[in-house]
């Protein structure tokens, strides 16, 4: 599944302490990365897109939807708890769903962090990406 990122006007609607929206910046998966503004804090904005297996559904969510969501709410209630200085931070996670040309997104914010994304280095030879993950989970 590609994903379709939501046009900026879309996102601040259905999250208006957005101060602002620029990019996408980034996107793979079921991700689509923006650069935002929430609260005073430089955020990196998320949206995951969700898909509906079954349309016919009154609220739109297809069977899919549900576990999904609460699957991500889950990682969310356990990155809320992470305080290491090798994640980026979860600044708000509501949850927010957003519509947009049927396709849901379940958006959250965490701390912005400049640099280069791991995909441009990748793939990593395995001592470097073994560092890595011992740094993360130190």
């Amino acid at each position: 599944m590609a994903v379709v990122a939501p046009p900026r006007d879309a996102i601040t609607a259905a999250w208006p302490e957005l101060v602002s929206v620029a990019g996408p910046i980034a996107s793979g998966g079921q991700k689509c990365v923006f650069r935002a503004e929430l609260c005073g804090h430089d955020v990196a904005l998320k949206l995951v897109q969700l898909t509906s297996e079954n349309p016919d559904d009154d609220d739109g969510f297809g069977e899919e939807i549900g576990p999904a969501i609460a699957r991500l709410e889950r990682e969310m209630r356990i990155l809320q708890d992470c305080t290491s200085p090798h994640l980026a931070r979860l600044v708000d996670w509501g949850p927010q769903v957003l519509q947009h040309e049927g396709r849901h997104f379940l958006a959250y914010a965490e701390g912005f962090i400049e640099g280069e994304p791991l995909t441009n280095v990748a793939p990593l030879p395995m001592h470097q990406a073994l560092r890595m993950v011992v740094e993360v989970c130190d």
